[in-house]
Parts: structure tokens; C-alpha cells; sequence
């Protein structure tokens, strides 16, 4: 009766730890450190071996939360195989794939066999047991990161073969290996039970393995059925965790029944099965958005929760005495991934630079190991939880020198487009407008009245000579990086795109990788290019809805709507970037500002910053003041 209450007690103690865990572990990513490393860190300061917050007993009662957090790594590796995005380069993928497989596993396997000798670990160990042993970790090393390979792809803007072959096999390969888990760790079950390994028994893991893919059909529909009701996403996340509960409960059910009633003990292998239904729901369902939702909405918490409770269940003192083990193990998945990708590559025939580097973009792991980890750790309790701690330091490692060696390989072979850097403001307030019509010649008239310097592009030749005599237009023959340096944009403080949303894209990715133009802005023609001008840090303004939210805000604010589009002839807006070395340090209440002049916010590292008296300045902060035309070009004298 007293379970359930201190199980209670134990989950609420372990909430807060996670809410700490995540906030603390934001001060690790300002040491370049990866996210999950500042969750584990927090739970072995907070666990047994160091402040006991959470105890030994505490962390055999929440048992549960690592079952919740495993599921959901089985989705989510599910859902990251989607089909339709890797058949371009399938052929190429395949082959690396097959060869990161079969190759890393076995040079792992036998370079941890041949050192086992030399391992205390391995020390008293039968020899079976030995091989078991190194079945498991050599299946682990083969596991990779597709969660972190994303986020770097996504931070330098990386495309091209290398990185979309890379893409293709990591995730491929985290998706199989629990695959290839299921049928090692069945294997190591019979080796470890002393049952002699026949045809009975290979057709009887076979049967385990159907029945799991099974399992995993069934899961595919409820969760079909769960998706297509409209219910508040929150309750949905929260059943869909509860869904991956029950698969881990059904086994635990499974395998006490059948070991009672049957002569053998029937093995479901509850990854597997939530491996099938993420993978068939993303690829075979309309639902697969609703899936990636709802991971997406719950990937924070659980991995918060699993990895932080991963750090708490690492024995420290077994650690302190395995570290060289866990170097070794470190290093002999460094020599079988450089092994297996140089083999695949040769087979591929990639260019020999891409060759070169091939190793380094596989090295990441994360979610899929830990959780293939935990899971010996649980089911193999005499042994699993001193392998686990050496494997989880293993993958620390490969998850801090992963990212940087993937960002640097993609930049070795030419495909990272990353932003470029700002060059120093000129104090000068250019903008260049692409397109020669109607707006464009009226917006340009209205930016020379204040005071900016204006220059029209356009391929047009036949230009009316009443309009050069107003503003400056140039005729380029194409939007190529050549022509574009010509114009010597990268001095523009701002470029306006009123070109085809196809040109305007071209212009717009030379201007953000080239040339770093401060502010792009964008007029859109088909609202379904919304989202690619804004990931390359574009203003878009889509006139079919432009006029209706200016019409809004109009009504809703007529005074300040007025004043922020400059139709009031006494008060105007801009933005001014700070350069004077004299007011960085600076307290807004401490600047002697003329009388009329409102600072409205302040944009600093990307971020908005509500201004207030005692808000200090800094360099480059870009601030939005409010006021006459006379006292706006005094601030910006004073700033710039």
C-alpha cells in the first residue's frame, strides 16, 4: 500500500531535478557543449554517488520513466526513415549503409575479442559470456545520431551529395540497428541462459521477431485511430507516451505468462515494435505530420527526463575504475567507423576528397544508443549496469567530438552555406532595389526623400532617361555572384528583392551566404515560398496580405499605425545601429536624447529586448526610436 504514494514522491522529486536539469544544461551549450552532456552531468551530481537527492531505491522505483523514454526513442527513429526523402540517392546509400553495418560491427567484434584479455572487465568472464558481451557493444557502436546530424545540417545550411548520402545512411542505420539489436540481444538471451543454440531455438527467435513486427502493426493502428481523433494535442502527447508504456508493460506480460503456461519463454522485443508502427504510420499513413507534431512537442521533455535519469543511474565508482576501458571502447569505434566508411566509399566511388573525410561525418550518437544501453542495463542487472556506465562515457565522447567533425567535413568538401560574416557598417544608408516597375520606382523615389542612397537594379536595357535622372539605375545581365559583387552589395545596408520568387531566391541565398547583407526583404509572390526566404533571415512581405493587415492595424490603431508607415508628417521611425565605442557600456537613462525621440526596443544577438531607463547599450545593437525627422538623424550622428 505504501508502493504508490513514495513512488509519488520519488516522481515529484525527480520532476524538479529534470526542470533544473534543463535549465542548467543551457549554460553547457554556452560552453559548446551538447545539450544532452549538460543533462547528464546534472543527474550524476544529483544522484547516489554525489548529493544523493535521488537515491539508489528511487531509481529502481522510476524504472517506469526510462520505459516511457525508450518508446518514444523507438517512434521517433521510425519516423526519422522516410521513404520518399532519400530515394534520389538510394543506390549510394544503400551500399554505405550495408557497408557501416557489416563491416563496423565485425572489425568492433573482433578487435573487443581480441582485447578482452587485456580488459579487467572481461576478467573472470566465461568465454561465452565474453562474446555476448561483445555481440552487444560492437551492435551499440554501429548506432549514429540522425537528431544531431539534422541540427548541424540545419546551422550551416549544408546540401550536396556528401551530406545528403551522410543524412541517408545515418538514418537508415539508427533505424536498423535496433533492428539487428532485437535479433542480437534474443541471441545473447540464449547464449547467457546456457540453452544450446539448435535450429529449435534459431526458429524460435525468428517467432519472437514476428510476433514484436506484429505487435508493432497493432501499435501502428491504434495510434492511427488516436491521431485521426480531434482531441487537445496535450492529451494526445500524453496517451501517445502512455501507448509506448503499455508496449514495455505487454512484454513484461508476455514473458511472466508464457514462462508460467508454456515451455518457453516468449521474447517481445518492444523497440522493434515501436520501431514498425513509427515507420509505417510516417510512410504509409496520412498522419505522418500529426506523428512529427507530436514528437516534436514532446522531444524536450522526454529527453530531458531520459537523459538526466541516465546520468543518475551511471555507477561513478565503476567509472573512476573502467575510464581506460571506456577509451578503448571510444577508440576502437573510431578505427571500425573509419574502416567501414572508407570500404562503402571505395565501393561508392566518391570522389577522393569526400573520401578523405567520410569517417568524421558518422561518428555522433545519441538517443538510439542511450536507449539500447539502458535496455541492458535493465534486463542484464548483475553486469548491464557496469557495462552501461563505460558505454554511456562512450557516447559522451563520440556526442562532443561528433558535431564539430561533421561540421568540419561538410565544410572540407564545399557544402556548408553558412551565413557570412557582417563586414563593419560604412555609416552610409544604401539599400539597392532588384526590379524596374511601377513600386519599384516609387519606393525608391520615397527612400531618396529620406535621405537614402538608392540604386535600381534591373536587365531591362532600354531604360527611360527620366528615371535615371531621379534615381541611380544599373543593368546587369544576369544575377550571377560575379555580377552581384559589381555592384558591391555587400556595402548595401539593405536589399529589396521585386524580382520572381525564383530570381529573388537566387539573389537572396548569394546576398545571406556572399555577401551577409544585413536586411533582405522580400516581396512574395507564392505564399508557399514563405518558409525558405524566412530560413535565410528574409523580411517577406506577401502583398495579398499585406493590405489586409495593414487595414487591421489601421482600425485597430490608426494613431501609431500612422506614425510606424511615416504617413505622419511630424513623427517617423527607423532603426540605427550602434558604432560609437563612446556609448557601448552605456545606460539608456544616462543618454541625452532630444526631447521628442521615444526608443521603442533593441535588437540584440537576434533577440527583441524591451528598452527600458536602465538598459545598457551595447555595440551593434540595433534600436528603434521614434520621432521627428531632425531629432532621428541627431540620435544616428550621436550613434554611428
Amino acid at each position: 500500500m505504501n508502493y504508490i504514494p513514495e513512488t509519488l514522491i520519488f516522481l515529484v522529486a525527480f520532476a524538479i531535478i529534470a526542470v533544473a536539469s534543463k535549465r542548467l544544461s543551457q549554460y553547457f551549450q554556452k560552453l559548446k557543449l551538447p545539450l544532452i552532456t549538460g543533462f547528464i552531468i546534472v543527474g550524476v551530481v544529483t544522484g547516489p554517488y554525489f548529493l544523493n537527492l535521488v537515491t539508489t531505491e528511487s531509481v529502481q522505483n522510476l524504472g517506469f520513466i526510462n520505459d516511457i523514454a525508450l518508446a518514444f526513442i523507438a517512434f521517433a527513429a521510425g519516423t526519422e526513415l522516410f521513404l520518399k526523402e532519400i530515394r534520389s540517392k538510394i543506390g549510394n546509400i544503400i551500399r554505405m549503409t550495408i557497408s557501416q553495418l557489416v563491416v563496423t560491427f565485425a572489425v568492433s567484434f573482433v578487435i573487443i575479442i581480441l582485447l578482452s584479455k587485456y580488459i579487467p572487465f572481461f576478467s573472470g568472464l566465461p568465454y561465452p559470456m565474453v562474446v555476448s558481451i561483445s555481440i552487444l557493444v560492437s551492435t551499440i557502436f554501429i548506432a549514429r545520431s540522425p537528431s544531431s546530424f539534422i541540427a548541424i545540417i540545419n546551422e550551416i545550411r549544408a546540401k550536396g551529395p556528401f551530406t545528403k548520402t551522410a543524412l541517408g545512411v545515418t538514418v537508415i542505420v539508427d533505424t536498423i540497428v535496433i533492428l539487428i539489436f532485437s535479433i542480437n540481444f534474443s541471441l545473447v538471451n540464449t547464449i547467457i541462459s546456457g540453452a544450446n543454440f539448435d535450429l529449435q531455438h534459431i526458429i524460435l527467435i525468428v517467432v519472437d521477431l514476428i510476433i514484436s513486427v506484429f505487435l508493432g502493426f497493432v501499435i501502428f493502428k491504434i495510434l492511427e485511430f488516436l491521431l485521426s481523433l480531434r482531441i487537445i494535442p496535450f492529451i494526445t502527447m500524453v496517451i501517445f507516451l502512455l501507448i509506448g508504456w503499455g508496449i514495455f508493460a505487454l512484454t513484461d506480460i508476455v514473458e511472466l505468462t508464457s514462462s508460467k503456461y508454456l515451455p518457453y519463454t516468449f521474447h517481445i522485443e518492444p523497440l522493434l515494435s515501436g520501431l514498425v508502427a513509427g515507420f509505417v504510420l510516417t510512410n504509409y499513413s496520412k498522419y505522418r505530420i500529426n506523428l512529427q507534431m507530436i514528437i516534436e512537442k514532446a522531444s524536450p521533455y522526454v529527453y530531458v527526463a531520459f537523459f538526466t535519469f541516465a546520468g543518475i543511474s551511471i555507477s561513478i565508482d565503476i567509472l573512476i575504475e573502467s575510464w581506460i576501458i571506456a577509451l578503448v571502447f571510444f577508440f576502437v569505434r573510431i578505427v571500425a567507423v573509419i574502416i567501414s566508411t572508407t570500404v562503402g566509399g571505395i565501393i561508392n566511388k566518391i570522389p577522393k576528397r569526400h573520401l578523405i573525410v567520410n569517417w568524421s561525418a558518422y561518428i555522433t550518437q545519441a538517443g538510439v544508443s542511450f536507449g539500447l544501453i539502458m535496455l541492458i542495463a535493465e534486463k542484464f542487472p548483475s553486469w548491464g549496469s557496469e557495462l552501461a556506465s563505460i558505454l554511456i562515457a562512450v557516447v559522451v565522447l563520440n556526442q562532443f567530438i561528433g558535431p564539430p567533425l561533421l561540421k568540419w567535413a561538410i565544410g572540407f568538401v564545399g557544402e556548408s552555406h553558412k551565413k557570412a560574416k557582417i563586414s563593419e557598417f560604412t555609416g552610409n544608408r544604401d539599400v539597392i532595389i532588384f526590379g524596374f516597375e511601377g513600386a519599384s520606382i516609387t519606393l525608391a523615389k520615397v527612400l531618396k526623400q529620406h535621405n537614402w542612397n538608392v540604386k535600381l537594379v534591373t536587365q531591362i536595357c532600354d531604360i527611360p532617361k527620366d528615371t535615371c535622372k531621379i534615381v541611380d539605375v544599373e543593368t546587369i545581365p544576369d544575377f550571377t555572384h560575379e555580377n552581384l559583387k559589381k555592384l558591391k552589395i555587400e556595402n548595401a545596408e539593405t536589399i529589396v528583392l521585386m524580382k520572381s520568387d525564383e530570381i529573388n531566391y537566387k539573389i537572396c541565398e548569394l546576398a545571406y551566404e556572399k555577401f551577409a547583407v544585413p536586411n533582405i526583404i522580400v516581396q512574395l509572390s507564392n505564399r508557399l515560398d514563405f518558409n525558405k526566404f524566412r530560413k535565410l533571415d528574409a523580411i517577406v512581405v506577401e502583398p495579398s496580405t499585406a493590405i489586409i493587415s495593414l487595414l487591421d492595424h489601421f482600425v485597430r490603431s490608426p494613431k501609431a499605425t500612422s506614425v510606424l508607415l511615416g504617413t505622419d508628417s511630424e513623427k517617423d521611425t527607423t532603426d540605427i545601429e550602434i558604432l560609437d565605442n563612446d556609448i557601448h557600456g552605456l545606460a539608456l537613462r544616462d543618454i541625452r536624447f532630444p526631447q521628442d525621440i521615444l526608443v521603442l526596443s533593441i535588437f540584440r544577438n537576434n533577440k527583441l529586448i524591451t528598452s527600458h531607463g536602465y538598459t545598457v547599450l551595447k555595440k551593434h545593437d540595433i534600436i528603434t526610436v521614434l520621432g521627428s525627422e531632425k531629432s532621428l538623424e541627431e540620435v544616428r550622428l550621436k550613434f554611428q
